[in-house]
């Protein structure tokens, strides 16, 4: 890639692998004949896109006023309309390899390190967006997270593989600090798999990006409480065999070792782009990425069928569970569609017009359920009752009608009796109603 102005002061060295966006190597910086450095090129087919190497260097800009010890410092951003883009860093140190006692870091440190530098990375409007166990390097006693550059290609058609990126994100909705939550805790489970089934780790794989914590240290926190209490009762997570963080390929490959399958992947629609879940709630100035390259997604055959349809059944802006079943069941039969693909169709149309989906609420009350009594030890406060109940019925931004409240009690009721939770009923007095 003729990118003059950067081989001018430096001499490159190794190759350190590439993906579909960029290039990696180190080199030498030619004015002292050392300093050694950590380069991320941009490939020429990228750079030729219009608002590309504007969009990156913006990022960037919010990247390079981070100082943290858990993130390389970015020396230097090459740009040129003919020559195209690149960002330079800091020596990265070394790939971490293996796990505490085997020469690696434990979970704790790792958590600690990703969870300070993104958040110092949030504040300044920047957010990663595709976190992979092979991000992270180690240099001297520091633990480093390196991998940022990928969420403004979102809106020039780029999608991240599923393994370890939120479902909006892969769906190219944008990003925002919910979506790192996410990938922060799917990096962890797939290292340390006894995590998996954390309640805080499970919160923050949450489909929809209002279920999962908001902020990147209060996911911090509350995995370190979990796994202290996890301590007490004897278990000790320990990281996958052979070292969790060992990458497969180079450092620019996109994938994790294997196996892939230790966090359930959200389902996908099979014509690769996608309609998201939620999408975020507020996307960061930097890392905003709406949708696709401009154009419309070649629609699903049957989808304005499909369409027409919800619009006609959801006439009262509300769609429950018995409807949204007749919906894809019609979908599967007079459409042609598959079932994941009518699923996406549909709760993408509900939103569109603004009508609640009964089924999609359902399951983010539960998740709330879930979070508090894992939080009070298999039980719920009258207030834990009270304020899930207002929250679900009250209708989200954009949509006429929240949950129906008898709806929301009986699946209060459903959830207590199927858990064993049990529920205050008056002083010092708990029982499953």
């Amino acid at each position: 890639m003729p990118l003059r102005l950067l081989f001018d002061r430096f001499e490159k060295q190794e190759d350190l692998g590439n993906d579909e966006i960029f290039s990696f190597f180190s080199a030498l910086d030619r004015r002292t004949g050392d300093g050694k450095v950590f380069v991320v090129a941009l490939k020429e087919e990228w750079s030729a896109k219009h608002g590309v190497i504007e969009d990156l260097t913006a990022y960037f800009e919010g990247l390079q006023r981070v100082r943290r010890k858990e993130l390389p410092r970015l020396l230097s951003i090459v740009r040129n309309p003919t020559d195209g883009f690149a960002v330079v860093f800091e020596e990265l140190g070394e790939r971490i390899v293996g796990a505490a006692p085997a020469g690696g870091v434990d979970l704790k440190t790792l958590l600690t390190a990703a969870a300070d530098a993104l958040h110092a990375a949030h504040n300044q409007g920047v957010c990663h967006g595709v976190l992979r166990a092979d991000h992270f390097w180690r240099k001297g006693d520091a633990v480093r997270l390196a991998g940022f550059g990928y969420p403004p290609l979102l809106r020039y058609g780029w999608r991240p593989k599923p393994e370890r990126a939120a479902p909006e994100v892969v769906a190219g909705a944008g990003v925002d600090a919910r979506s790192d939550v996410y990938s922060l805790a799917s990096v962890l489970a797939f290292v340390y798999p006894e995590t998996a089934e954390l309640e805080p780790i499970r919160r923050a794989l949450a489909a929809t990006p209002d279920v999962r914590h908001q902020k990147i240290r209060e996911f911090a926190a509350a995995l370190e409480e979990s796994l202290r209490q996890s301590a007490e009762g004897g278990l000790v997570p320990k990281a996958r065999p052979g070292g969790g963080l060992v990458p497969k390929g180079s450092a620019g490959s996109q994938g994790d070792p294997e196996p892939r399958d230790v966090v359930p992947k959200p389902p996908r629609p099979s014509d690769g782009e996608g309609r998201p879940p939620e999408p975020p709630r507020e996307a960061d100035t930097n890392g905003r990425a709406p949708g696709g390259n401009g154009e419309k997604p070649m629609p699903l055959q049957g989808e304005e069928d499909l369409r027409r349809q919800i619009e006609a059944r959801a006439f009262d802006y509300y769609c429950d569970q018995r409807t949204d079943r007749e919906l894809i069941q019609y979908a599967i039969d007079r459409c042609h569609m598959a079932r994941e693909d009518a699923r996406y169709v549909i709760d993408y149309e509900l939103r569109r017009i603004g009508a609640a989906n009964e089924r999609q609420l359902i399951e983010e009350l539960m998740e709330q359920l879930r979070f508090h009594a894992h939080q009070l030890g298999g039980k719920l406060t009258k207030k834990n009752h009270d304020d899930s109940i207002a929250l679900i019925s009250r209708p989200k931004p954009g949509c006429r009608k929240g949950l129906s409240p008898r709806v929301a009690e009986e699946t209060f009721l459903d959830f207590c009796r199927s858990h064993r939770v049990k529920v205050e009923k008056g002083l010092w007095r708990w029982e499953i109603p």
